[in-house]
Formats: structure tokens, sequence, C-alpha cells
């Protein structure tokens, strides 16, 4: 386990221990998502795919900023974005 603490005294865990859900995206109740950092308020959150599987929404933790990635044809393999 990995941990950080933050500027503003906040703390982040990251572990490589996958869990019982996690795997190859295969398996029942898993969902697509993306990393956000959102500028706004310094935070990075994940960011699911919706039930139509046409784009990943979210929102800021902080301050509910709602963002929305659309997928199509011809997109990214990037899984990491910032949102200003």
């Amino acid at each position: 386990m990995l941990a950080m603490d933050g500027m503003n005294g906040e703390r982040l865990d990251l572990s490589s221990d996958p869990g019982p859900d996690s795997g190859d995206g295969a398996g029942q109740g898993s969902r697509s998502y993306i990393g956000v950092h959102f500028v706004c308020c310094d935070i990075y959150t994940r960011v699911y795919v919706n039930r139509q599987q046409t784009a990943y929404v979210g929102h800021c933790p902080r301050c509910s900023r709602r963002l929305q990635i659309k997928i199509g044809p011809g997109g990214t393999t990037n899984r990491f974005f910032t949102a200003s």
C-alpha cells in the first residue's frame, strides 16, 4: 500500500490488491471508468460509463461540477483526463 499526503492535508491510499469485484471488466457488476482530475477543486476521481454506454458521466465530488465525455468511433484510448 502507498499513502500520500496531499497539499490540503488530505490522504490518498493506493493498494495493489484488486479486491473481489475487480478484474478484466468481463465480470458481472463491473463498470468501465476513466480517471479524471477536476482542476476546479484539485480532486481526482473515477467517472463511470452511463447505462446506455454512450458517455462517461460524473461530477466533481466537492463542487458538483458536471462532466460528460461522449463515447464514439475514432475516439481515444486514454484512460486519464483533466477537467478544467
